[in-house]
């Protein structure tokens, strides 16, 4: 890196930004819960209520997660979801 005199007192230092890591991606938010269908215990990313639907099943009146997930992926984040299983 070169140090370049400016004027008296004033030093301007180039940094070299070539090999800069790249950042993590978003995360979003994650919603542990009971679904219909779906891998158990493993963190799944969502990116749209469709992909969710697929994956996950889609609403039912016994089970909350899939309103959530629905409510929240509206605003286009992504969302990680691991599904728990119940008692049964």
């Amino acid at each position: 890196m070169a140090d370049v005199f400016v004027s008296p007192g004033v030093y301007t230092q180039e940094i070299d930004d070539t090999f800069v890591p790249a950042g993590a991606g978003t995360i979003g938010a994650a919603l542990i819960g009971r679904t219909s269908s779906g891998p158990a215990f493993r963190p799944i990313r969502v990116n749209n209520y469709n992909e969710f639907s697929k994956t996950f099943g889609g609403l039912s009146t016994t089970k909350y997660m899939p309103y959530a997930a629905k409510s929240y992926l509206r605003n286009g984040s992504p969302l990680t979801v691991v599904r728990v299983l119940g008692k049964s």
